[in-house]
């Protein structure tokens, strides 16, 4: 199972409430989260969804972030080389 990893002000904020967090995610847990932080979804709109669909969607969701953060990559280097000649050696 993944790991919760709080902030760590939240884990001070909890050491001096005396709370502790004894719950244990499952697989389904994660993803209804998933699906409801990210995807901004109602819990209603995935719940009929088989797991193959859910974990399918999940892929493909982290397959675009990856490409969107790559692009972005590659326009910060195109912009930071501009004015450079490239041709001087």
């Amino acid at each position: 199972m993944p790991e919760i990893i709080l902030p760590t002000d939240m884990n001070e904020q909890e050491e001096q409430e005396g709370e502790q967090i004894n719950y244990t995610p499952t697989e389904e847990d994660e993803m209804t989260f998933f699906f409801i932080y990210h995807m901004h979804l109602q819990p209603s709109e995935f719940a009929d969804w088989s797991l193959d669909k859910k974990r399918w969607y999940m892929a493909r969701f982290m397959h675009q972030k990856n490409a969107e953060r790559e692009m972005i990559n590659q326009a910060r280097l195109m912009q930071s080389m501009q004015g450079i000649d490239l041709t001087k050696g």
